[in-house]
């Protein structure tokens, strides 16, 4: 028997329907249009592979809560199933980007559920918000998505919402309750008011934008990234500042950084390749006492470049006879400790220290 006519098929919550019977479903009925089966969570991308079998009629579908399915099942169904416009997949856990990517290129997709799919990051919502092939031609079109759910993807950030609301001007519904980065004050004014029966817990959390929070979302997100594209470089920024130095200030200089250039940030625990301070200026000659005594010359005078020093044999030391300074008459450095004065320097290196200045 077959149901030829039938259209729409919803089997929410069929917890005991496995692939096998979702596979004779559509033998039954090849023509069926709409089809939930949400929360049969016995069904994995065998019963996924059985509904492509439905090709361009198949323009409803509902999988959430199922979530056996996997990456693999799904690429299946976008290659198969190319007109549908909805498609929810909430808590299908096993979902990646992979997914994504791929359900973007629907040409006809209008909606989208993807709540709790915790895989899902900023690439999934670029390729939602990238513009479809329009026509055999190659002209392209904006992206035709009017509602999509993303509650509790917990990855996504404003850079990719941003990208998905300039490019998606038919969008009327976003949700992102849960989601961190836009459970901000000046992000939630756009928010509408969550329903009376939510409980503290779960109002601190909603995050839902319809009709015109959408629009007021959108130019908000837009005038941000504006302001952050527009703001000017400074080529010298994080150059030494001379005009903020002041003598009579403390020993501290300023450094001008451009914190809209992550390039410019400057970290304070080690050395940075964009952090340039002039060196610092060369210390000042020691001072010189004009009267000094040859002998304070040539203390502190700076080091001179004297010929190498040469010791004479031990039996010259010894027809010399010692002298009368304290020098010793043997030579011997391990036992001999006494000071050479500079008269035995006068007289060893046949230098005239008078001279050294």
């Amino acid at each position: 028997m077959t149901y030829e006519s039938l259209r729409i098929l919803d089997l929410t919550d069929c917890g005991e329907l496995q692939d096998y019977g979702v596979q004779k479903i559509v033998q039954a009925a090849p023509r069926l249009r709409n089809l939930v089966l949400a929360k049969c969570r016995q069904i994995t991308d065998r019963a996924v592979i059985a509904i492509t079998k439905l090709g361009k009629n198949l323009h409803y579908i509902h999988l959430g809560h199922c979530a056996r399915i996997t990456d693999a099942g799904v690429l299946q169904l976008v290659r198969m199933c190319n007109r549908i416009r909805y498609i929810d997949l909430a808590c299908c856990t096993n979902l990646t980007d992979n997914s994504v990517t791929q359900l973007a290129t629907l040409p006809k997709l209008k909606r989208i559920g993807l709540v709790k799919c915790g895989n899902i990051t900023d690439r999934s919502i670029y390729a939602l918000a990238k513009p479809k092939q329009a026509t055999s031609g190659g002209a392209m079109a904006p992206s035709s998505l009017e509602r999509v759910h993303l509650s509790y993807c917990t990855n996504l950030t404003l850079d990719g919402i941003t990208a998905l609301l300039s490019n998606c001007p038919r969008l009327t519904h976003l949700s992102l309750t849960g989601v961190a980065a836009f459970l901000r004050e000046e992000i939630l004014a756009f928010c509408r008011e969550a329903p009376p029966e939510f409980n503290d817990h779960q109002r601190e959390l909603f995050c839902v934008f319809s009709g015109n929070g959408v629009n007021r979302l959108r130019s908000y997100l837009t005038r941000l990234t504006q302001e952050a594209r527009n703001q000017p470089y400074d080529a010298e920024g994080t150059m030494f500042d001379e005009s903020s130095f002041d003598d009579n200030s403390s020993d501290i200089a300023t450094i001008n950084v451009d914190l809209m250039n992550p390039a410019n940030e400057i970290d304070l625990g080690r050395p940075h390749q964009h952090q340039y301070l002039p060196p610092p200026p060369p210390p000042p000659p020691p001072p010189v006492q004009p009267h000094a005594s040859p002998q304070q010359g040539a203390q502190q005078a700076s080091p001179l470049m004297l010929p190498p020093l040469q010791i004479p044999p031990h039996a010259v030391l010894e027809q010399r006879g010692g002298s009368r300074h304290g020098s010793p008459t043997h030579f011997d450095p391990t036992s001999n400790d006494a000071p050479l004065t500079l008269e035995d320097a006068e007289e060893l290196l046949g230098l005239d220290i008078s001279k050294l200045d």
